[in-house]
């Protein structure tokens, strides 16, 4: 990552959240089915998904994953006096 310039980490971060954002959607939608209660004389109602608790676990832990991946990526190299470390020339 260390040869990316600032744009191309932006993408890469960018895309890193789109492809969480559908792991997400997945794992909501694909973790069974949970009951609802009673309604009037009506049976328990099951719903297919992930309870709210669930959901917002899977939201805060790939969210958390994000973060700290968009450091990592974006982390440049060392800075003196306000401007990045020139590499040294080849030879």
């Amino acid at each position: 990552m260390g040869k990316l310039h600032l744009g191309q980490r932006v993408v890469v971060v960018v895309g890193l959240g789109v492809g969480l954002w559908v792991l997400g959607n997945y794992l909501v939608s694909a973790w069974g089915a949970y009951p609802t209660g009673w309604t009037g004389y009506a049976p328990v109602q099951v719903v297919v998904g992930t309870s709210p608790p669930k959901r917002l676990l899977i939201g805060l832990g790939l969210t958390a994953v994000w973060i700290v991946c968009s450091v990592l990526v974006l982390r440049g190299s060392k800075v003196a006096n306000g401007r990045p470390e020139r590499p040294e020339p080849p030879g």
